[in-house]
């Protein structure tokens, strides 16, 4: 991870662009990594309008995996009470 950070940090200065923050970055960035996660965020912003905000915090933890991260972690199972627990709470959003 920090190696890619450093990467884009390179490429933003080769671009003249040293004061940039990390979105602009990324965005600027040619790396393949880096747009396809532009891509899958665009995605998922493009749902915003007619997914409701539980479903699309519970697809996210699915699609990247963050629940069973989390879920593996020291604690894990109250780690992943607390993540069903911010689904729950948006499902009265």
């Amino acid at each position: 991870m920090k190696k890619n950070l450093q990467k884009l940090r390179i490429n933003a200065n080769e671009l003249e662009k040293e004061k940039a923050d990390l979105w602009e970055v990324i965005n600027l960035s040619e790396d393949d990594k880096c747009k396809k996660f532009i891509d899958w965020l665009n995605e998922k912003r493009s749902k915003l309008v007619f997914t409701p905000v539980h479903e699309l915090i519970k697809e996210l933890f699915t699609e990247s995996n963050f629940y069973s991260f989390v879920s593996a972690m020291p604690s894990g199972e109250t780690r992943a009470a607390n993540l069903d627990m911010l689904v729950s709470k948006a499902r009265g959003i």
